[in-house]
């Protein structure tokens, strides 16, 4: 019974963060890799390979990565890292 319900809780505590992230605009690389469910290495190939639309913020080494919510869902539809279309995001909208 208590592992049942130390599942029960670690499945609420995921949800909630998840919703965090959900009602989020802006995701750092932790939440995008949560929300994109991938892992953060794969995120920074993805990043590197100008394959996943991002945000910078400052210069060099410091800067920092983020992802607007939206331009994620509309990555994931169309597989377009910048130049969506009206059409993309209708899609992308009937998707989400």
């Amino acid at each position: 019974m208590e592992a049942l319900l130390k599942k029960l809780i670690e499945k609420i505590e995921c949800l909630e963060q998840s919703l965090q992230v959900q009602n989020s605009t802006w995701l750092d690389i932790s939440e995008a890799s949560e929300y994109l469910k991938i892992s953060k290495s794969k995120l920074y190939k993805l990043i590197s390979g100008g394959d996943i639309p991002t945000k910078r913020i400052g210069k060099g080494k410091n800067a920092k990565v983020l992802f607007s919510r939206r331009s994620l869902d509309l990555w994931i539809v169309t597989g377009k890292t910048s130049g969506f279309t009206k059409q993309d995001r209708q899609k992308a909208q009937t998707w989400i």
